[in-house]
């Protein structure tokens, strides 16, 4: 009987422990990971995720109409809606103001549509506030900002010299805000100063405050949107998977989580020449949000997920939308079927396009009637 009492014990500890998960007082089962800092975004992640189960799988958001890009356009840079037309800048070496007549025939002419820009290299775009004719667009290399006119052809009329280094100029009455190669803070403000613009103000605090600058600026590397009434900005993180709301007195309004988390991955190296650690992309570095687009009500953010080692080269690329209210309430997210890097949101069709790179260059149209048995909130 001595010799059998070990295996008494180790069958009765079994037992207990059986029983502990049978009355739920023991659980087994990983727990999810860590949801994020907001209740808001908890409830988001139940939704979507469940509590230590599966994702479930996303609707798909049907492509309706695809607009073929003539085969020597290059990188299409940034794009705006404007007056029926879809208007992309074109970068290095072509340099090149592309247009697309979104209500005509579905093709790209280049020489009639493709307009030369006196510009080193074309980085966004945008439209006037009260031209529908007049159109904005950034300089990277050389921080000049230029209004052109078209009307058949393209004509400047009106240059800014600006830093270096900004991401997405736009204006708010007579103030640019933009995003840029920030450490410290997310956003700068100019004022005019008669013929010139001078900054007035940084707006916004780093999510990595103890991050070194020279690493921080590419952490903070964000897309920027703007509601149709110029009252609040949406800016969506490149290497994590949040959304910051700014109102345009530079207030924060709200931090959003994004349904999946991306945990920040990178490496460094140091530089002999400046003696500063410089930031390096791994395998293990994920794209979180490579795009944002607005309408009155709504946050449209372009979400990769995508890692370097496994996509290479196509890790910038993105085939999710996420769909968010400007206080924060996820309203919906789906799978796109074609992967795009680019967004815009025409809110006078109320269509969604986006823009495929080559070698199968297309602007892609996302309609409403794609989103049939969503919630009608989440309808663009």
């Amino acid at each position: 009987m001595r010799a059998r009492q070990p295996w008494l014990l180790v069958s009765a500890s079994v037992a207990l422990v059986l029983s502990l998960c049978w009355l739920g007082r023991v659980r087994l089962a990983p727990t999810p990971p860590d949801r994020a800092r907001t209740a808001a975004a908890r409830r988001n992640y139940d939704k979507y995720f469940g509590r230590g189960g599966a994702a479930a799988a996303l609707p798909t958001l049907q492509a309706v109409r695809q607009i073929p890009v003539a085969s020597d356009v290059g990188h299409l840079r940034d794009c705006v809606i404007t007056n029926g037309h879809l208007l992309a800048v074109e970068g290095s070496p072509a340099r090149r103001l592309i247009a697309a007549d979104l209500n005509g025939e579905p093709h790209l002419p280049v020489g009639a549509r493709a307009w030369a820009l006196p510009l080193a290299d074309p980085h966004s775009i945008q439209h006037d506030l009260t031209d529908p004719a007049t159109i904005w667009i950034y300089d990277f290399q050389a921080g000049d900002l230029a209004s052109f006119a078209l009307s058949g052809s393209i004509r400047e009329r009106q240059r800014f010299t600006l830093p270096i280094g900004l991401f997405r100029p736009v204006w708010v009455g007579d103030r640019l805000v933009s995003n840029g190669l920030f450490a410290g803070e997310l956003l700068r403000s100019f004022r005019r100063a008669g013929d010139a613009l001078e900054q007035d103000n940084a707006w916004g605090q780093s999510p990595f405050p103890d991050v070194v600058p020279d690493i921080a600026i590419h952490l903070n590397r964000s897309s920027i949107a703007i509601d149709p009434g110029r009252r609040r900005l949406a800016l969506a993180f490149l290497y994590t998977s949040r959304l910051h709301v700014i109102g345009i007195d530079g207030s924060a309004e709200r931090a959003i989580s994004g349904p999946e988390e991306i945990k920040v991955a990178y490496g460094t190296r140091t530089d002999p020449r400046e003696g500063i650690e410089r930031f390096i992309r791994t395998s293990h570095t994920r794209y979180g949000y490579v795009d944002v687009a607005a309408d009155e009500g709504r946050i449209f953010a372009l979400f990769s997920g995508r890692s370097r080692g496994q996509w290479k080269a196509e890790a910038y690329l993105a085939d999710r939308l996420h769909v968010f209210s400007w206080s924060g309430e996820l309203l919906g997210q789906w799978t796109l079927p074609d992967a795009v890097y680019r967004i815009a949101f025409d809110p006078a069709s109320r269509i969604l396009y986006g823009i495929r790179p080559a070698p199968t260059a297309a602007i892609v149209e996302f309609r409403s009637g794609a989103l049939a048995g969503a919630q009608a909130r989440a309808r663009f």
